[in-house]
């Protein structure tokens, strides 16, 4: 469904009143729709809506990125679950081996 369908807003005459009323409020309201619709199709793997799909990831995908800047894995087209987890279990590993040499 469309964000400014006039059906969607049935109801909730004040919200649309202030969204015709206020452009930046309206785009708020877009953004927020849109923001919910893409998650959505994604989730429901909607092929005709493929081009607008969204998976919300926060801060978490950031630090991943900032963790492989400079591997292989810096290019998401190399990232696969088995790469990413020889990677993980690789440099664990690592750190565990040096806590354990600086105690002996």
């Amino acid at each position: 469904m469309a964000p400014f369908d006039r059906n969607r807003w049935h109801g909730h005459s004040e919200i649309a009143k202030k969204a015709n009323q206020n452009p930046k409020h309206k785009m708020a309201l877009l953004f927020r729709w849109y923001f919910g619709f893409s998650n959505h199709i994604a989730l429901m793997g909607k092929e005709e809506n493929k081009v607008d799909f969204q998976v919300h990831t926060g801060p978490s995908l950031g630090s991943f990125n900032q963790w492989v800047k400079g591997t292989q894995l810096e290019n998401w087209r190399n990232r696969h679950v088995h790469t990413i987890g020889v990677k993980l279990m690789t440099e664990t590993a690592e750190i565990l081996e040096k806590g354990y040499r600086s105690k002996i």
